[in-house]
């Protein structure tokens, strides 16, 4: 990992090295847009014109080759468990499926996990075959040529679809149920995405409409709603929100924001192309069920900004409802699928108003379940009360938080920093001192479990600051270059250290001192091997050998098929 990261940093800083001893010679420095690719091109060799480069490359590789090492460093307790935890986790015979929206995990036999992902998988897909796979790989390479970018853009692997188990539904223990995730993705979908962001950026700017994409973007919906004690909330739930958009609602949609922000047809033909994904499983190909190849898949590069944008164009519709027929009467928000309102309307018009709001929903091809009248609500993290204003941290029923614990093997700048993030976040979700303290004890308790000694309390200047209306830094982009060497406890060699070091000492006195430096540069560990991959290793495994097996079983019985039929002829 080390020697992959040392010849990434290298490929950059030759390449930037480059661009600026080579201002009029590079081609491509016309900018074209590249929308985040990198240059597939071997960086080029610069050992004669600037030959602190080459000095910079073997410094680094000799950083690499000594590497010194903890002796006999003594495992904490927590370590002797994880190696135990891992050794079990790999000698399974069970995959250990992840649940959707909470910390815990499943043990299930390969078949039930089989048998799970394709009832998902036969409720919305239908089988297709390879020359659907090529040709929207050469819609790919048709968009790809087009943007000057099919040297950068690969084309799409084919990956196994998986799962995840929705333990936070009804009768779960009796009726499990799993959430399908397609890991097959388009690279012009990042493209799309890119895309797409610049449009629901401009839209909301325009229309001012409340899009959450976050926790506090919806507290502070709740803190502007007037006459609290006269109001109720109004709570939907778009059932199956990424597989229910249609291609007509996307066009739709796409309709309606180009009223505010320009729309190219070599946009929306990305968009398009970008949605038109194939599933794989079992070496075979399925595609959505219908007469197109639309579909918005959870995972995609662009599937979330793709539900944003129709998530305006609703609350446009609802919006509209709420003018014509509730004369303003009515507050709306929504954070992808999940619909927050608040109303001061009689009992007899809340009713009327569900069923508006559901034809609404209906008219679009969407189905919903909505609660009106209600004077508390668990809406993201937080649990709302209309009756004196105050919030407060929720946390689903049968989820506990875990955190790293502080004895793994990571950063100690990342493990100092995750008591405080968790007491920040709590204070940010808390109204008051009274509410942040009767609500955590369970991240008390998980902080304990990992091993913190952190007391969380309730920060009364954070709170203070946060209530203020602070304008927004204006941060200036600076164009930097990263290292990500790995980081271990049993490397005893400060590797960041040792790296600046080594650019002091290169570029200090160099003409391209005013471009690598300590101010252009920056260090960032990255992690090991982690339980989550160990895991995924794990089950791939597993369903190999389950795929192998079932082939297998397939060609004895296409051989038994085949004996039985010259069996058959030799009587006639």
């Amino acid at each position: 990992m080390l020697i992959d990261a040392i010849n990434r940093i290298y490929h950059n800083v030759a390449w930037k090295a480059w661009h600026f001893l080579n201002p009029n010679q590079d081609p491509e420095r016309v900018r074209k847009e590249t929308y985040g690719f990198p240059t597939t091109k071997n960086a080029p060799n610069m050992d004669s014109i600037a030959p602190e480069l080459k000095e910079f490359r073997e410094e680094l590789f000799f950083l690499a080759k000594n590497i010194e090492y903890r002796d006999k460093m003594q495992p904490s307790q927590f370590q002797k468990q994880l190696r135990e935890d891992v050794s079990k986790i790999r000698n399974d015979d069970k995959m250990i499926i992840p649940a959707d929206k909470t910390a815990n995990y499943y043990k299930m036999k390969t078949q039930d996990y089989y048998s799970l992902i394709e009832k998902s998988i036969h409720k919305e897909y239908k089988k297709s075959d390879e020359g659907t796979f090529e040709a929207i790989s050469q819609g790919d390479k048709v968009i790809a040529e087009i943007l000057d970018i099919a040297d950068r853009v690969f084309k799409t692997t084919k990956q196994p679809a998986f799962g995840t188990v929705k333990d936070h539904k009804p009768n779960f223990d009796s009726n499990p149920s799993a959430r399908l995730i397609n890991p097959t993705k388009s690279q012009i979908g990042k493209v799309s995405k890119q895309i797409l962001e610049k449009i629901v950026e401009n839209v909301q700017n325009v229309t001012k409409l409340n899009q959450f994409r976050k926790t506090t973007d919806a507290l502070k919906f709740f803190n502007s709603i007037k006459d609290k004690e006269r109001s109720t909330f109004v709570l939907a739930d778009i059932e199956r929100f990424y597989p229910s958009i249609s291609e007509r609602l996307l066009l739709d949609a796409l309709d309606w924001a180009g009223q505010y922000t320009e729309i190219t047809s070599k946009q929306r033909e990305i968009i398009f192309q970008a949605n038109r994904p194939i599933l794989y499983h079992k070496g075979k190909i399925w595609v959505k069920k219908g007469d197109t190849l639309f579909d918005v898949t959870m995972g995609s590069y662009g599937g979330a900004e793709v539900c944003e944008i129709v998530g305006l164009f609703i609350l446009f519709r609802l919006d509209q409802l709420n003018k014509e027929k509730y004369g303003g009467r009515l507050e709306l928000g929504l954070y992808r699928d999940d619909l927050l309102g608040a109303t001061c309307l009689r009992d007899r018009q809340q009713k009327q108003l569900m069923a508006d709001i559901k034809a609404v929903f209906s008219q679009l091809g969407l189905d919903i379940t909505i609660q009106t009248g209600l004077k508390t609500v668990n809406y993201l993290d937080v649990t709302l009360n209309m009756q004196d204003g105050s919030y407060k941290p929720f946390n689903k029923e049968n989820h506990t938080p875990v955190y790293v614990h502080v004895d793994s093997s990571h950063p100690p700048a990342i493990l100092k920093n995750i008591p405080l993030s968790v007491n920040k976040r709590l204070t940010t979700i808390s109204s008051d001192e009274s509410h942040f303290d009767s609500s955590k004890a369970i991240f008390q308790t998980a902080l304990n479990n990992a091993g913190y000694k952190h007391i969380l309390k309730f920060d009364k200047e954070q709170k203070s600051a946060e209530a203020g209306e602070e304008k927004t830094k204006r941060r200036r982009r600076r164009k930097l270059l990263f290292f990500h060497p790995p980081f271990s406890l049993g490397v005893k060699t400060n590797v960041g250290k040792k790296f600046f070091q080594i650019v002091d000492q290169v570029f200090k006195k160099s003409a391209l001192g005013c471009i690598f430096n300590r101010k252009s540069m920056r260090v960032s560990y990255c992690t090991t091997t982690n339980v989550a991959r160990v895991i995924g290793g794990h089950n791939s495994k597993l369903t190999a050998a389950s795929a192998e097996a079932e082939a297998e079983r397939e060609e004895e019985m296409a051989a038994l098929q085949e004996n039985v039929l010259s069996t058959v002829k030799l009587n006639i």
